[in-house]
């Protein structure tokens, strides 16, 4: 069984927090044409850079947020969460399409 670090007393795990945290620094470095700084991020030493690990990590973070309600309030608490959040991530998507095609039938007028 994989253990996920402690949360904080606002539910949260700091350490997960940092390093998400670290990784956006490290993005927002990466985009910065010319920058000193982006001779030190992931880009110039693997085969990857920040976006993946901030990736992973948002992944690693919602496992744990789901692996903590499964063990508080049942796997058909967790399921249902699940699900309820992915329907509004859905329907963000499904606006954010709608308004593109609208705009751009707009702009195309």
């Amino acid at each position: 069984m994989i253990r996920f670090p402690h949360p904080t007393a606002g539910g949260r795990s700091l350490e997960v927090d940092f390093f998400r945290g670290v990784v956006l620094l490290m993005i927002v470095v990466d985009h910065i044409s010319g920058s000193m700084l982006g001779q030190f991020t992931l880009q110039r030493f693997a085969i990857f850079d920040a976006t993946e690990v901030f990736v992973f990590l948002a992944g690693y973070a919602t496992a744990a947020a789901y692996t903590a309600i499964a063990a508080e309030k049942g796997d058909g608490a967790a399921r249902w969460r699940f699900l309820r959040r992915g329907w509004q991530l859905y329907r963000s998507f499904l606006l954010t399409v709608a308004l593109m095609l609208a705009m751009g039938l707009l702009f195309t007028a």
